[in-house]
């Protein structure tokens, strides 16, 4: 090769090295979009020259290429959502399947409300009309508390609530151990003394006073009653007042 040949060519890498590359991948998905494939749902959190960074709901993350995820996967929508997944929209819920209210506004099993607190909603076809997506595993852990705060838990086989079974405070072992401890010290420590003089008689006072007190609760009918007039007053700032008053009446 001649010298005049070879500079050219050494000229035209040179050239070569210094341009850059005019097909360089545009990424499809930008950092904060929620995109799916039907099967796999991820956040996009970060993108590198030839990968993203992805976070699934329940906090795993993940990185995978450009060009397969731009060709696999497609920005989530509120249609590719199913029953019984946990949706974030001002506030976290979980979804009942439900979109006769409109593509916008889907329906929900339960969620925390505008007010923070945990609600079963009335109507199963419009919860919110908010901008809808997949929740994140705080979002998530969020509901689930004020769930269980309310005395609820989620069934995700049977996709329903269900209300928590509280253990009674005073058991039979309790009572049973109870009534004996009064025993010993009546029968057996002081089986002769009468009550005035009974040096325990404090201690079984005060074992006596463990017992749980009955408490009133309201009958059936009366529960029905109220939630009759519950419907027959209107929209009102008072009905919301006996709507509370209900709800407090059912967790005695």
């Amino acid at each position: 090769m001649c010298v005049i040949h070879k500079d050219k060519c050494l000229a035209w890498l040179e050239k070569q090295s210094e341009q850059k590359p005019t097909d360089e991948v545009k990424p499809k998905f930008n950092v904060g979009d929620w995109i799916t494939n039907g099967e796999y749902t991820w956040k996009v959190t970060d993108i590198k020259p030839l990968d993203y960074i992805l976070q699934s709901p329940n906090g795993d993350v993940v990185d995978d290429t450009i060009s397969y995820v731009d060709e696999h996967f497609h920005l989530w929508t509120i249609q590719d959502a199913k029953d019984g997944d946990i949706l974030m929209a001002n506030a976290p819920f979980i979804f009942n399947g439900n979109l006769e209210g409109g593509i916008g506004c889907p329906g929900a099993h339960c969620g925390i409300n505008t007010l923070g607190k945990f609600q079963i909603p009335e109507h199963s076809e419009h919860w919110t009309g908010h901008t809808t997506t997949p929740s994140t595993k705080e979002q998530h852990d969020l509901l689930f508390k004020k769930m269980h705060e309310a005395g609820y838990e989620w069934d995700a086989e049977k996709k329903e609530l269900k209300k928590i079974e509280q253990k009674p405070s005073w058991s039979e072992e309790d009572e049973k151990m109870c009534q004996e401890t009064i025993d010993w010290f009546e029968k057996k420590c002081f089986p002769y003394a009468l009550e005035s003089e009974n040096p325990a008689r404090e201690s079984i006072k005060w074992l006596k006073s463990l017992r749980p007190q009955s408490h009133w609760k309201p009958s059936g009918k009366q529960m029905s009653v109220l939630q009759i007039a519950i419907k027959d007053y209107g929209i009102c700032a008072e009905k919301n007042v006996l709507e509370l008053l209900y709800n407090d009446l059912k967790n005695l």
